[in-house]
């Protein structure tokens, strides 16, 4: 089972033409990676932790904080 988290991290010039296409050929993505996939091009996966975790809702700032003040 494999988690998707941000910030995703692609090489600018391979991502702006992967971008380009998209756009011209008005193709569905949910994100950079989607791009990729899309195009049947490689995604590499590197370890992350569950502690990454984004900012989107006031709820998350509570969990934030838990975890910044358990790692001090």
């Amino acid at each position: 089972m494999w988690q998707a988290q941000t910030p995703q991290v692609f090489r600018l010039g391979q991502l702006q033409k992967v971008l380009t296409y998209v756009a011209e050929h008005e193709l569905t993505i949910t994100d950079e990676a989607s791009a990729f996939e899309c195009l049947d091009l490689p995604i590499r996966l590197v370890t992350g932790s569950r502690q990454n975790i984004k900012l989107t809702y006031p709820d998350d700032a509570i969990l934030l904080t838990a975890i910044i003040n358990a790692q001090f």
